[in-house]
């Protein structure tokens, strides 16, 4: 799982726009809590042979959001999951796929065990 904070503002057509630290405006710019869940559809354990490491392939499996209004976590959906991905892949990738690689590595070992 992986969680950050950000600012966000509604666009005209209601959607959310997610807006990295630099542009935000404290004025107008609400804040959020964005966390990941990825999915993994393969993991590819370590070659000692090769010398390669762990691997996996998976992607974003959901997003969810917290905003104050809204205390608990709402799933989005559809434009709003797409603009939060993009977000997080803009401002946030390298952590992002960190995050990722532990989860599987995570599970990798739970499963190992």
């Amino acid at each position: 799982m992986y969680e950050c904070e950000c600012a966000y503002r509604r666009d005209d057509r209601g959607g959310i726009q997610f807006i990295a630290d630099h542009e935000a405006n404290d004025d107008c710019d609400a804040s959020c809590e964005l966390r990941v869940r990825f999915a993994i559809r393969e993991i590819y354990p370590p070659e000692k042979d090769s010398g390669s490491g762990l691997d996996w392939d998976g992607d974003i499996a959901t997003i969810h959001m917290r905003t104050n209004a809204f205390p608990r976590f709402a799933r989005l959906r559809d434009e709003d999951f797409v603009a939060a991905k993009a977000f997080l892949l803009r401002e946030h990738e390298d952590a992002l796929w960190q995050a990722g690689y532990d989860y599987a590595e995570a599970v990798y070992l739970g499963e190992a065990a």
